[in-house]
């Protein structure tokens, strides 16, 4: 048998036509380019640990432990909003996260998050400050806002289209949205949807998404998702729309059916922030999945009082792949769990 050689690893092309090596090439370009332009932002770069006592209390996400000492971080977001308490007015991190049980052409085990915050910007300003700095940093690493992806030609000039959840259930699930679990269920069951009798509301609601929602967003321009529903707010702030309906402010930015980003107008309320906690906690537990404790140094900052902020955070490695025209995160990434 001939022996495994790694130059024909880095050798190997892709769907886009590039080798593994020039890819690691061009994702370190596009990584100083995204450093430069959030320094240029004023922005400070902070060193996130990977090493933490909380991984959250999420009931969609599953953290590595590390027996004896805690467990690797699926994000530094608790860690940067402490320094947002203490002072600081714009930071970003970007490193490794670590999320079990995740892997296809959208997932690894390890992957590098990028979060950054912003002081006394509300999240709709955010949003456009997000996409100018997307658009720039394509500009600068590929040369022009209009990008060949695997899925087809992505056009990243701004503004980009908003598209609230509301709307986003009626245009491309066929189906009014729903806080009723009842009429969520009929609805499914009307568009041909199989759920299963038991679901409750969200997973009901995520059903949908995932089947009719996500798969069409984004197409030929990045999309923001927004104005979520407010059992859906994580650590976001709620607010009333127009409709009189309880929202949270979050968007998560779609292209090419990949979802890119997820921020919110940040939560400032310590007992709020606590609740929300204890609310996933009884939610994985009903789930029959492990209950992890939730982060008390960061409640006690929030009671210190957490500025007015907007935060965000955005998966590198998917990033990589639109910019560069790749149908798979492992094409992009130096190493998958399986080449370790």
């Amino acid at each position: 048998m001939e022996p495994f050689r790694e130059v024909d690893r880095l050798r190997a092309r892709n769907r886009s036509g590039r080798s593994r090596r020039a890819l690691i090439e061009l994702r370190a370009r596009m990584t100083a380019a995204f450093r430069a332009g959030l320094d240029r932002r004023g922005y400070i770069e902070i060193h996130s640990p990977v090493l933490v006592r909380s991984p959250g209390t999420d009931p969609n996400i599953e953290p590595i432990s590390v027996p004896g000492w805690g467990y690797l971080a699926t994000s530094p977001e608790f860690q940067l909003k402490r320094l947002l308490v203490g002072g600081f007015e714009r930071i970003y991190s970007v490193g490794p996260a670590f999320r079990a049980d995740e892997r296809g052409p959208h997932h690894n085990p390890e992957f590098v998050i990028a979060e950054w915050y912003h002081v006394g910007v509300g999240y709709l300003e955010f949003a456009e400050e997000t996409e100018a700095f997307l658009a720039e940093l394509a500009q600068d690493v590929t040369g022009s806002m209009v990008v060949d992806t695997a899925w087809g030609r992505l056009d990243l000039t701004p503004p980009w289209p908003r598209l609230t959840i509301a709307q986003a259930f009626e245009r491309l699930a066929g189906m009014p949205f729903s806080m009723d679990r009842d009429h969520m269920y009929e609805s499914a069951r009307q568009q041909g949807m199989i759920v299963p009798d038991d679901a409750d509301w969200q997973e009901l609601f995520f059903r949908v998404f995932v089947e009719r929602i996500e798969p069409n967003l984004g197409g030929d321009r990045p999309v923001f998702l927004m104005d979520w529903p407010e059992p859906l707010a994580a650590l976001a702030r709620t607010r009333t729309n127009d409709d009189g309906q309880t929202v949270a402010e979050r968007f998560e930015i779609f292209a090419g059916g990949i979802e890119l980003a997820n921020a919110y107008g940040e939560l400032t309320e310590a007992r709020e922030q606590s609740r929300r906690f204890q609310r996933d906690l009884d939610r994985r537990r009903g789930l029959g999945r492990p209950a992890y404790p939730g982060d008390d140094r960061l409640v006690a900052a929030l009671e210190e009082g957490l500025p007015s902020c907007s935060g965000i955070a955005l998966g590198m490695d998917r990033l990589a792949m639109l910019l560069f025209g790749c149908g798979s995160i492992e094409d992009v990434m130096a190493f998958t769990i399986e080449e370790l």
